[in-house]
């Protein structure tokens, strides 16, 4: 929780610095969880719905979001897996404003969001989604995730009920290109 905190009060100090400085659009980190990869969840079988709560916490444009991923060789070959973006809190039905299927990688896979122009103001929730596309339960790619509530800004979800009873949250980076403020 005081993670959190501190990265509100920064962002909005940060924020009100922007006041006078043009606006650059360079992306900078607004959220994160990397701290532990504790396991992994399955990203690759259609069976699952995952999604994960973020609350914003720096005004401007989503323009990025990074997912760390680790494929087994063990459960085979990875599936193609939907990543979107929805505004507001998980779990909920709306259409997402910026999706795209792919096969995935190990490591950490960027997906550049600048053109579907999201905006976000400081406390804004939305959701990063993961649902993969196999229809035989692969569960490659495996999409990493800590315990212990190493992100409070938000809650994982799988299939519309709540992954929080042991704390667990994904592994993720977002960045926002500042708005300056008027």
């Amino acid at each position: 929780m005081t993670r959190f905190l501190t990265t509100l009060l920064c962002a909005a100090v940060g924020s009100v610095s922007l006041a006078g400085a043009p606006e650059t659009g360079r992306p900078i980190l607004d959220q994160f969880n990397t701290t532990i990869l504790n396991s992994l969840i399955n990203g690759g079988s259609a069976d699952y719905q995952w999604q994960q709560g973020i609350t914003a916490g720096i005004a401007g444009q989503l323009t990025r979001i990074d997912l760390f991923v680790e494929v087994d060789e063990n459960f085979g070959e990875s599936a193609a897996t939907e990543v979107s973006v929805t505004m507001g809190a998980p779990w909920q039905s709306d259409a997402p404003v910026w999706t795209t299927t792919k096969v995935l990688k190990s490591g950490w896979n960027t997906f550049n969001m600048s053109s579907a122009k999201i905006s976000v103001a400081v406390g804004d929730e939305y959701t990063i989604g993961i649902h993969g596309q196999s229809t035989t339960n692969q569960f490659n790619p495996g999409f990493g995730i800590s315990y212990d509530e190493q992100y409070p800004g938000g809650d994982l979800f799988v299939n519309g009920s709540s992954a929080e009873s042991v704390g667990n949250d994904l592994l993720f980076r977002t960045y926002v290109s500042p708005k300056r403020i008027k």
